[in-house]
């Protein structure tokens, strides 16, 4: 008797500890994404700015050889 309810709560044990780390392990990968699609928004962003300063550079040089 003692041996069934000591594999009942090592059971219900092991079942949370399951759901713990499969909740935490999808946290994980879902900070992951995010960070990955913040990273790819903040490197669209830059490169947006350096080809403005670029296409304004340009288009003060050709200003200045008219």
């Amino acid at each position: 008797m003692n041996n069934e309810v000591f594999a009942a709560a090592l059971d219900n044990a092991s079942g949370a500890q399951a759901a713990t780390l499969m909740a935490m392990r999808s946290a994980c990968d879902s900070a992951t994404e995010s960070a990955a699609k913040l990273e790819t928004t903040i490197n669209r962003r830059r490169q947006a700015d350096v080809t403005a300063s670029v296409i304004e550079i340009a288009s003060g040089n050709l200003q200045q050889g008219e």
